[in-house]
C-alpha cells in the first residue's frame, strides 16, 4: 500500500498524524501471523484502502496435523471452515488496531506447515 493517511488534530492543537501505508501492511500482517500460528515472516499481507474502509489479500501457509495422526487429522475442521472462523476475528482486531473499518479479507493459502518429526532412537 502506498497511500499515507492524514489525521486531523483536535480543534486549538496544531498539526496532524501521518500514517505510511507500511505501517497497515506490517500491523495487519502481525495480527494475521498471530491468528493463523504461522511465523511472521511466511505471510503476506496487501492492504487496499478505499473509501468505505480497507481491504486485506492474506498470503500464507497453513499449519496442519501431523498426517501419521489420524485422531489429529480426524479432530481438525476443514480449512476452508477454519479460514472462515478466522475471517471476522482477522477482520475486527485490524479494524480495532487500524483504525478504519475492514470490508473483506481474502486468503491464498501458499502451503501447508508440517509439526516437526520426532526421532525415536
Amino acid at each position: 500500500m502506498t497511500v499515507a493517511t492524514g489525521l486531523a488534530a483536535p480543534d486549538g492543537v496544531r498539526g496532524g498524524v501521518h500514517v505510511r501505508g507500511r505501517v497497515f501492511d506490517k500491523v495487519a500482517r502481525e495480527v494475521v501471523a498471530a491468528a493463523l500460528q504461522v511465523p511472521r515472516d511466511q505471510v503476506h499481507v496487501d492492504v487496499t484502502e478505499h473509501k468505505e474502509g480497507a481491504a486485506l489479500r492474506v498470503s500464507a501457509p497453513l499449519p496442519i496435523p501431523d498426517l501419521d495422526d489420524l485422531d489429529a487429522v480426524r479432530g481438525r475442521e476443514p480449512v476452508t471452515e477454519h479460514l472462515r472462523r478466522l475471517q471476522p476475528q482477522i477482520g475486527e482486531t485490524c479494524a480495532h488496531l487500524l483504525g478504519r473499518p475492514i470490508t473483506g479479507v481474502s486468503f491464498v493459502i501458499t502451503g501447508a506447515i508440517l509439526p516437526p518429526r520426532k526421532r525415536v532412537r
